[in-house]
C-alpha cells in the first residue's frame, strides 16, 4: 500500500503539485496513477516513469491543476494501484491549503485513507490468473492456479 512520504505536498507553481508516496507492506504497487479534485474532477497525475513502486521505495507523482491553487480549499488526491495478486487499492490523500507565517502557502495532508477495492485486473494483462478466472468464481479460479 501507498502512504505519504510526508504532510507536505509540493506546489510547482500555480499550475502543478508534486506528491512523494512510499510503499509499505510486502510488495511492489504497480501501475500507479491518479487524480486531482478541488470540488469536482481538476486534474490528473501526470504519467512517470516507470509507474511502479517497489517494496520500501518512493514514487513522486505530479499531478496538473487546472483550477488554479486555492488555499482554504480541501484539495482530494486520488491514488490507484495494484499488488501483484492484480488486487486494485486505492490511497485517498486530503490536503489543505494555509497560509505560513511567512507568508508562503503550503498544501498540507491532513487525512489519509488507504482501502483495497473488491476487485481485480480481470484479463488485461493475459495473466495466468486472470485466464484461470474467466468463466470461474474466485474460489475455484484459486483452486485451479493452485493446482498447477
Amino acid at each position: 500500500m501507498l502512504i505519504p512520504f510526508t504532510d507536505l505536498v509540493e506546489r510547482l507553481g500555480d499550475d502543478e503539485f508534486r506528491l512523494r508516496l512510499q510503499t509499505v507492506g510486502r510488495g511492489p504497487a504497480l501501475g500507479v496513477g491518479g487524480e486531482l479534485r478541488i470540488g469536482g474532477p481538476s486534474g490528473a497525475a501526470i504519467p512517470g516513469e516507470p509507474s511502479i513502486c517497489v517494496e520500501g521505495g518512493a514514487i513522486d507523482l505530479r499531478f496538473s491543476n487546472m483550477g488554479g491553487y486555492q488555499p482554504g480549499v480541501l484539495h482530494h488526491f486520488e491514488v490507484t494501484y495494484y499488488d501483484i495478486g492484480e488486487w486494485w487499492h486505492v490511497t485517498d490523500l486530503r490536503a489543505l491549503g494555509s497560509k505560513e507565517s511567512g507568508g508562503s502557502m503550503t498544501l498540507r495532508i491532513n487525512m489519509t485513507f488507504v482501502n483495497e477495492l473488491d476487485r481485480q485486473l480481470g484479463g488485461v494483462f493475459a495473466s495466468r490468473t486472470a485466464k484461470a478466472r474467466e468463466g470461474k468464481g474466485w474460489k475455484s479460479a484459486l483452486a485451479s492456479s493452485l493446482r498447477r
